[in-house]
Parts: C-alpha cells; sequence; structure tokens
C-alpha cells in the first residue's frame, strides 16, 4: 500500500531512527519533546513509525529499530508524482549511499513521456485547426533525431524541433544533454529549444524554453578525438536563461 503525502511528510525522524538502529524508547522520547504543531502532532509521529513496521520498512526487535527498506524504495511512487517531501527525505540521508541510486530507465522513460505527452497535448490544443496536422511526436517513433517533437509554428511558416527535458525534482531543473541533441541543436539552431516541464505532485506545468544558441560553449571539449568523445552532459538550467511560455 502506498502511504498518503501526509504519512511521507512526518515520516523521516522515524526513518533517521531506524537507519542509526536507535531504541523506540528515544524515538518515543523524541516525539513527546516536539513542540506543539497543528500540522504535525505527536500521536501521528508516533504511529507513523507503526505504519512504517507494517509496511516492512522498518523492524524493531527488543526495541531496537532497524531500516529494512535501505534503498527507500517505498518512496518511488512519490518521487515520480514529483512530492517535494518524498524528495527532501531522499536528500537529508546519508551522502554516498545506496538510497541515492538513479531511478531505473523503465521509470525515467515514462517521466519523460509524461512530460512530453503534456508539451504535445499543450500545443495541440493552442494551434488553428488548419495546422494540428502537420503536429507530430516525432520520439514516438524515432529517439535518435535529436528532439522529441516537430511542431508549426501559429503565425509563420516553418516548423520548430522541440526536445522536451522533465524534472521530477524540487529545487534547480537539473537536465542531462546527449551529444547528438547538442550537434542537432547546433545545426538547427534558429529553430531547435529545450522545453523544460517540472511534475509537481502528479501535476506538470511549462516552465518555458531555452534558445540553442544558449548552449554554445557549455558542453565539454573534445581535447582528442581519437581518444575519447563526450556522450552526455549534466546542465542546471539557469534562470536567466529560460523564456517563458512555447516558442511557437
Amino acid at each position: 500500500m502506498k502511504l498518503t503525502t501526509y504519512w511521507i511528510s512526518i515520516c523521516g525522524d522515524a526513518v533517521d531512527f531506524a537507519r542509526k538502529e536507535k531504541d523506540r524508547a528515544d524515538y518515543n522520547q523524541m516525539c513527546k519533546s516536539l513542540p506543539y504543531n497543528l500540522e504535525q502532532n505527536m500521536t501521528d509521529k508516533l504511529g507513523v513509525l507503526d505504519i512504517l513496521i507494517e509496511q516492512n520498512v522498518i523492524a524493531e526487535a527488543g526495541g531496537k529499530l532497524r531500516l529494512i527498506d535501505k534503498d527507500l524504495s517505498f518512496l518511488n511512487d512519490h518521487l515520480s508524482d514529483g512530492s517535494s517531501d518524498a524528495w527532501r527525505l531522499l536528500e537529508r540521508q546519508p551522502k554516498g549511499s545506496e538510497i541515492a541510486k538513479k531511478f531505473d530507465d523503465e521509470l525515467r522513460k515514462a517521466i519523460g513521456l509524461t512530460g512530453e505527452n503534456f508539451v504535445y497535448d499543450q500545443i495541440r490544443n493552442i494551434l488553428p485547426s488548419d495546422k494540428i496536422d502537420q503536429l507530430e511526436h516525432i520520439s514516438k517513433r524515432d529517439d535518435t533525431v535529436g528532439y522529441d517533437i516537430s511542431s508549426p509554428k501559429i503565425d509563420s511558416d516553418g516548423p520548430v524541433y522541440l526536445e522536451v527535458k522533465t524534472s521530477i525534482r524540487p529545487g534547480a531543473f537539473n537536465f542531462y544533454l546527449s551529444r547528438n541533441e547538442y550537434e542537432v541543436s547546433q545545426k538547427e539552431s534558429d529553430k531547435w529549444y529545450v522545453i523544460l516541464v517540472k511534475i509537481e505532485d502528479k501535476i506538470p506545468k511549462i516552465l518555458g524554453f531555452i534558445k540553442a544558441e544558449t548552449l554554445y560553449g557549455i558542453t565539454p571539449v573534445d581535447r582528442d578525438l581519437n581518444i575519447s568523445r563526450w556522450q552526455s552532459v549534466a546542465i542546471v538550467a539557469k534562470q536567466e536563461w529560460i523564456h517563458k511560455g512555447l516558442p511557437i
């Protein structure tokens, strides 16, 4: 059973106590010493530990707590929904631990497809009816082209090429750019754009777009093409790069 958002928001201390293999009595005492809080009351803080034990996230033996789900896989659904509480809980765990693992490929693809479908639908809703047949979700038939969506412009001729990047993490927008995407962006720099989509609590939102010209000069430099070539680069989107809306 998936925990509700509320229980996720208050389970961090229980997880931390179990990871450190502390006594339940210590956890109980900590809860009772917390200042009064309408949103996170003491009874619920005590109760969430029992819920985590019932769901085999935490084990208790002889009054001592132990974390069973060391990868915190019980958070996966919440993370993919963009729950800020789930991400905060994941990120407060020890640096370098296994729980800092990346999502598996299948989940990453599902998140990416959610963002692409959202952008496609948003464009379809604003295009003139006589141009809708020019809108194409390219990556559904070929993910090697260097962009995900080809769209006509609303008020002029010629397509724009849209590479959709979707994030479910709170805070700064981080995304990976492949070498192929970068090379296509520079070849088609007058019509290629990155579209940024943020999903939070299952709700996708278009933050805006980044122009191809912005990416020039921020990618790695190949020192010797005969030895190695960079294949992908992690980029943190700066606020000043982001233009509001869609470039159509």
